[in-house]
């Protein structure tokens, strides 16, 4: 990996705090574990058609935390259809 892509990654991650489940008004929910071991549950808060809110929960490392940062970033506000890509 590269160092600025490291920096990037371990910026995104502190920079953020953890997020926490959503309790009112789901959506949806999935929960993955990867080969590593890590696990990253995401809730969605949708109204109409667009993806209003999003959660995670993680047990990982600094790199599950800024990848499930960033899909929260990307999905919220966008069409459910394109969330879902």
């Amino acid at each position: 990996m590269s160092k600025l892509l490291t920096i990037t990654l371990y910026d995104r991650a502190i920079s953020f705090p953890v997020r926490q489940a959503l309790q009112s008004a789901l959506a949806g929910y999935a929960s993955v574990t990867g080969p590593c071991g890590d696990t990253v549950s995401f809730w969605l808060k949708v109204s109409g058609e667009t993806v209003t809110e999003a959660g995670f929960t993680f047990d990982g490392c600094a790199n599950t935390q800024a990848a499930a940062s960033m899909v929260v970033k990307l999905v919220t506000g966008r069409p459910v259809t394109e969330a879902a890509q």
